[in-house]
């Protein structure tokens, strides 16, 4: 059990791969000996293929290419699991395993043929095409740099193990280019991957501070609207402002639950924001609703504009809007005035004959 321990903590005591647990916990128990096994087969493998090479006897080249096939599809089957399982680093040894079990399979193809341009380029094509992979799968450095050497050694015993059974003369320069190339294409591969890491760095920021600017807004606010571009239509809404209305507001404009009066107000002031984008608005409305009328306070928090024509053509809120609940609800055949509101044209700032109630504290 030591062996098992040495491979993470991932290993355990006591084997639950026939109990009723999920699916991930077994996988995670039989990774370590998974791998082990893998290593195993792998080296098996390239003892045959070193020994086929030197004798040269087409028995150990068949055996050596099954025994590489049967690792490449272990291997693929326990990448899957062990990715599902989310232990990456038993993940990392068995794709730098199937790799090279790759690698030395197509090596083993090149040296069971007589023809010596296909010998040569089959060998070229194995030397540049496997050592990428990793790279531009998303591999770490340190399993990328190990993929290098292992491939690279072998490569170095293939040529070597080539010259003195076929007797022909290695081209030395023409292998080192192909090993450039190969470094060339493995570089682009993890400059990638660090842009890809990036991005979702910065991805998992974003929704780090929409989570905390969504909390301060339900402080504040009782829901959000999200309106489209015309700052009337309704694109996204919270239940709440559901219940308030009376139904699912999604695609009606936000002024066919107000009065003339009101909707003049409310686009008043949404063609102030749509040419100032960074200007923050409060303005107090009265929504007409089924059950009577509801005072109400928008804030007029947000402008946002699309970045590409993808954003353009998806159709997104573009205004939000931050929703609270100032007064009862009046009944519908109520005659009770509305809050007087004047808009003053040479000011920037709306302002309200009655006092705004100061915003919720914790």
């Amino acid at each position: 059990m030591s062996i098992l321990r040495c491979f993470g903590p991932c290993a355990s005591t006591k084997s639950t791969f026939f109990k009723n647990v999920p699916l991930e916990w077994s996988i995670r128990e039989i990774g370590p000996p998974l791998t082990l096994i893998f290593v195993t087969i792998s080296l098996l493998e390239a003892l045959i293929g070193f020994f086929s090479l030197a004798t040269g006897s087409p028995f150990l080249y068949t055996l050596a290419k099954c025994i590489g096939s049967v690792i490449s599809c272990f291997g693929c089957i326990s990448c899957l699991l062990l990715k599902k399982a989310q232990w990456y680093r038993g993940f990392e040894v068995c794709m730098v395993l199937t790799v090279v079990a790759l690698s030395m399979c197509s090596s083993y193809s090149a040296l069971a043929t007589e023809d010596s341009t296909l010998r040569h380029q089959t060998l070229i094509a194995s030397a540049t095409m496997w050592k990428p992979v990793l790279s531009m799968l998303g591999g770490r450095i340190h399993s990328v740099v190990a993929l290098i050497v292992l491939t690279a050694v072998h490569d170095l015993v293939v040529l070597w193990l080539s010259n003195q059974v076929f007797d022909e003369p290695t081209n030395v320069p023409m292998f080192l280019n192909v090993y450039v190339w190969s470094l060339v294409f493995v570089s682009f591969g993890v400059s990638a991957n660090h842009r890809i890491v990036k991005l979702h760095a910065a991805q998992d920021i974003v929704a780090e501070e929409k989570e905390i600017l969504d909390a301060l807004l339900t402080m504040v606010c009782d829901c959000k609207v999200w309106l489209a571009d015309d700052a009337n239509t309704v694109v996204r809404s919270d239940p709440s402002f559901h219940g308030l209305v009376g139904r699912n507001p999604e695609g009606y404009l936000l002024t066919s639950f107000m009065d003339s009066l009101e909707a003049s107000r409310f686009n008043q002031v949404c063609r102030r924001l749509l040419t100032d984008a960074h200007r923050q608005r409060v303005l107090p409305v009265t929504l007409t609703c089924p059950r009577g009328r509801q005072v109400l306070e928008f804030f007029l928090v947000d402008r946002r504009r699309p970045h590409s024509r993808m954003q353009a053509s998806e159709r997104k809120g573009a205004f939000l809007v931050g929703v609270r609940t100032t007064g009862p609800l009046e009944p519908a055949d109520s005659s009770s005035s509305v809050q007087l509101w004047e808009w003053n044209e040479s000011d920037e700032t709306s302002e309200f004959d009655s006092h705004v109630p100061p915003l919720s504290t914790v």
